[in-house]
Formats: C-alpha cells, sequence, structure tokens
C-alpha cells in the first residue's frame, strides 16, 4: 500500500500509462472498424482483432480498477490530503 507521495505519484503515473495503452488500442481499433465497413478486411479479419482488442482492453481496466482501488485505500485520491 501506498505511504508517500512519490508512491502514489506512481501510482498516478502508472493510471496514465496504461489509460494512453488503451487509447491507442481503441484508435486503432476504431482503424479496422473502419476498414470493415470498406470492405478492406474480411469480417472473420475484423472478429479475430476485435475479440484480442476486447480481451486486451479487459485486462487493462481491470489493472486500472486495481491501481485506483489501492490509490482510494491509501488515500492518495483525497483532495485534502496535506502532503
Amino acid at each position: 500500500m501506498p505511504e508517500t507521495q512519490e508512491a502514489c505519484m506512481q501510482l498516478f503515473r502508472d493510471v496514465l500509462s496504461i489509460q494512453s495503452v488503451r487509447n491507442d488500442a481503441s484508435n486503432a481499433m476504431s482503424g479496422w472498424s473502419e476498414r470493415l465497413r470498406t470492405g478492406d478486411i474480411s469480417v472473420r479479419s475484423y472478429r479475430k482483432k476485435y475479440h484480442k482488442w476486447k480481451s486486451d482492453e479487459n485486462i487493462l481496466r481491470n489493472r486500472v480498477t486495481l491501481i485506483y482501488d489501492v490509490g482510494y485505500a491509501a488515500g492518495c485520491f483525497n483532495p485534502y490530503k496535506d502532503w
């Protein structure tokens, strides 16, 4: 459990890093969706990419949730905490 300002800041950095990966993956999936709409890839290929993206997204979402849980329990997200 984080006990210092630096440990809490690391949690923030971890959240930002994971959210960046999620954003990049979401943008890439949007590109694959557009390719499907234009007929550049098959439905089968799209489904494979979609299921991979969905699985990865679930893992990353769960990681972020865990980080938030740890951060809240440690008071990292308390706006009244005086460091």
